[in-house]
């Protein structure tokens, strides 16, 4: 169905960017936020 599409096309990408996140957090990086990519299109430039 398209919801479900659109419902495994949204948690996909949530969980890719939250694992991405970890990742990077394991390894130092640590002003990272949680990968919303609202709050990166919102920030001033």
């Amino acid at each position: 169905t398209y919801g479900g599409m659109i419902a495994h096309v949204l948690t996909f990408a949530a969980y890719r960017r939250t694992l991405a996140v970890q990742a990077l957090d394991a390894v130092g990086e640590s002003d990272l936020g949680w990968g919303d990519p609202m709050q990166w299109v919102a920030a001033p430039a």
